[in-house]
């Protein structure tokens, strides 16, 4: 009889087994792997968040620039307008002009921007200085080395004439880049008529 109160004894006492524990332990590593997934999401939402208003902001910017040049100050040379013109010759970084019907008027032009501080300025052969890095853009990083990271394009809609034909054209701005969730574009457009 002694024996069996002993054991009684021992089962009556308080404490967990190493199991209790173990799974104790399992639940507890689950919920604080949970956890750090849901900062690390929300992280990456955040970081996004802030990549897209970076991108909205300066296409914004770029919208209300061309809306306060007007389709003269537009198509005037740059650095103040954004018309390339034919005969500044390696301006392939800074931007575009194209006169698709040979007519002498372009039909579609536009200009880069990059994102990087040490991009050269680009000067002209005649003389003029056009700044190629905008500081708006310093949070983003370009999809590729390189590559210009924001894109202001205006369209002649009809075609037939150039923009500076003054029947108004399509300005189209895009912001490209590689963000925390991959490659990502904005793109705004509008038409301005004179």
């Amino acid at each position: 009889m002694n024996i069996t109160k002993g054991r009684e004894g021992r089962r009556t006492e308080g404490g967990f087994s190493l199991i209790e524990i173990a799974v104790a332990i399992a639940v507890l590593v689950g919920a604080l792997m949970g956890l750090a997934m849901a900062m690390v999401s929300a992280w990456r939402m955040e970081r996004s968040a802030g990549e897209r208003k970076i991108a909205v902001q300066w296409a914004t910017s770029q919208m209300e620039s061309v809306r306060a040049l007007g389709v003269g100050g537009v198509m005037s040379d740059p650095p103040a307008g954004y018309l390339f013109p034919p005969t500044w010759t390696g301006a392939a970084n800074a931007g575009f002009n194209k006169d698709a019907d040979a007519d002498g008027d372009p039909e579609i032009c536009g200009r880069f921007y990059y994102c990087e501080k040490d991009k050269p300025n680009y000067t002209s052969p005649f003389g003029q200085v056009v700044p190629l890095y905008d500081p708006l853009l310093l949070g983003l990083r370009a999809q590729s080395t390189g590559t210009p990271v924001g894109i202001v394009v205006f369209t002649d809609p009809d075609g037939a004439t150039g923009p500076v034909e003054g029947d108004g054209y399509w300005v189209t701005v895009w912001v490209r880049w590689t963000g925390i969730q991959g490659p990502q574009e904005l793109k705004m457009s509008s038409f301005i008529a004179p």
